[in-house]
């Protein structure tokens, strides 16, 4: 947002977009602490878990990855499970539905059936085949397709999710990862709720503020 932090601040705007402001705690702190400014998505995210961080560090470390290399992955050997709270209306999808949610969700998005089939097959099991089958296929008509029943009216609670959806194919239409968004819990938060997004929980926050506390480490992230 080029207004929202300035606002908040007190002070004049700059004029330029101004995405986050951060809390330097004196001493040691087991916390990062900053508010997030979001006016247009942001993009998917992972953290790793205990385990998943030092595994990470410590291959990159072996294959020599220097920790300044835009393509290092892990630069510390921490978790990195966080609270965002919000201060405005904030909006957000985060975590995967329920398996069979999941499925009645993707028919009702017109989603192709072999996207998905390995939840048919395996259940909960079968996510990672999901995830592998959206990133290393070519769903460029599939994602013209799920725009178009976006733009239709679904019913119920689900206009709103096909709303946002739509506004994200708006940044991002050539982005498989679209395809992720129908299978992702939505919601919209108030100011004083709060979302716990745990290692692995897959997230992409939309539009609001929010103070984002998370625990302390390098800020490197896995981004989809």
């Amino acid at each position: 947002s080029k207004s929202a932090i300035a606002k908040l601040r007190g002070v004049a705007p700059s004029g330029k977009p101004e995405a986050e402001l951060w809390f330097e705690v004196e001493g040691s702190s087991p916390w990062l602490v900053k508010i997030l400014a979001i006016q247009k998505p942001l993009s998917i995210q992972l953290h790793p878990n205990a385990k998943q961080a030092i595994r990470g560090f410590e291959n990159e470390e072996t294959k020599g990855i220097k920790l300044d290399d835009p393509k290092r992955s892990y630069r510390d050997k921490n978790s990195k499970s966080e609270l965002v709270c919000a201060l405005t209306s904030f909006k957000a999808f985060c975590g995967l539905r329920e398996t069979n949610e999941a499925i009645e969700t993707a028919k009702l998005f017109d989603l192709p059936e072999e996207l998905y089939a390995p939840l048919l097959s395996n259940g909960p099991r079968g996510w990672k085949e999901v995830i592998e089958r959206i990133f290393s296929g070519n769903w460029n008509q599939c994602i013209l397709d799920l725009e178009k029943r976006c733009s239709e009216k679904i019913g119920n609670s689900w206009d709103t999710t096909a709303e946002e959806i739509l506004k994200i194919c708006e940044f991002h239409r050539d982005d498989e990862s679209i395809l992720l968004l129908p299978f992702m819990n939505y919601y919209e938060l108030n100011a004083g709720d709060a979302l716990h997004v745990k290692p692995g929980m897959v997230h992409v926050y939309l539009e609001g503020m929010a103070v984002e506390v998370m625990e302390y480490g390098d800020l490197s992230l896995i981004h989809i």
